[in-house]
């Protein structure tokens, strides 16, 4: 359609301000995920899964989630999507899914010793594990993409392979049945 900002036949006054769209094109179906990080919140949120397949670049910046004509909430474009370039957009916190993260630290016993010049030199392993505990109150499955911070000079171990590793995370992808609880061990050395 036509837009006309600035004469007499737009409804806009001067000092007012509009919300214009600047891009109408249909995407591929946004898959709804839950996501968590727990730097950004204790809960984890509702998301959805979008991949650009416009052929534009997506700058970053506010987005509005509908679905059909409901509005779902609001978000934000955290970075630049390219054409294919595809991101979890978080747009409201989910109440019937609570995460509970427990991480404890152990030692593996000595695994190598040298004696060079007098001395003694033994070196072991320590361990990082950190054992993600889900509830599911919901009376739905979710599928939930889970962002692990990557601990400085540790190896991921279990599980043996992430769905997708980000400079300073782990993503993780569990599915979480309605009503049931699960978990995710999460050990790095």
């Amino acid at each position: 359609g036509e837009i006309c900002v600035g004469d007499e036949r737009s409804p806009i006054k001067a000092g007012q301000a509009a919300l214009v769209p600047i891009l109408q094109e249909r995407m591929e179906a946004a898959e709804k995920v839950l996501y968590f990080r727990q730097d950004l919140s204790s809960r984890p949120a509702d998301a959805v899964l979008l991949k650009n397949a416009t052929g534009l670049t997506l700058e970053k910046g506010p987005v509005t989630v509908f679905e059909e004509a409901a509005c779902l909430g609001e978000a934000l474009l955290s970075e630049t999507l390219r054409p294919d370039m595809r991101d979890i957009i978080p747009y409201a916190l989910e109440t019937s899914v609570e995460i509970t993260p427990e991480v404890k630290y152990d030692r593996e016993p000595a695994f190598k010793a040298t004696l060079a010049d007098g001395v003694l030199t033994i070196t072991s392993a320590r361990i990082q594990e950190t054992k993600y505990r889900f509830k599911n109150r919901a009376k739905k499955d979710h599928v939930l993409y889970l962002d692990h911070p990557k601990a400085a000079g540790f190896d991921l171990k279990a599980p043996e392979k992430a769905e997708e590793t980000l400079p300073h995370h782990y993503r993780f992808k569990a599915a979480l049945k309605a009503g049931e609880e699960s978990e995710l061990v999460v050990r790095e050395r």
